[in-house]
């Protein structure tokens, strides 16, 4: 933890590196929201695509992550404002 004469981290990042840190983020979360939905939609993988019901599934469940994800953050960034 950086004293508190620091300056706060994100403007001691470069913008590079803000950018590879964006990029992980979202490379992680389209991998955990790719497995979660996976898992939940498709049960048996024989054809090469997916059904209506699987796709129904999949749109839904991406939907609902992403809702999740941007509600999240919303309530971390509300909650790391200094009150007024």
């Amino acid at each position: 933890r950086p004293p508190p004469s620091s300056p706060p981290l994100s403007t001691m990042q470069s913008p590079a590196d803000s950018m590879r840190h964006e990029l992980a983020f979202y490379s992680d979360l389209f991998g955990k929201m790719t497995n979660q939905c996976f898992k939940k939609c498709v049960s048996r993988y024989h054809e090469g695509d997916l059904n209506t019901g699987e796709t129904v599934c999949v749109d839904r469940c991406v939907s609902k992550y992403l809702d999740a994800t941007n509600k999240i953050g919303e309530i971390i960034q509300k909650s790391a404002e200094p009150p007024q």
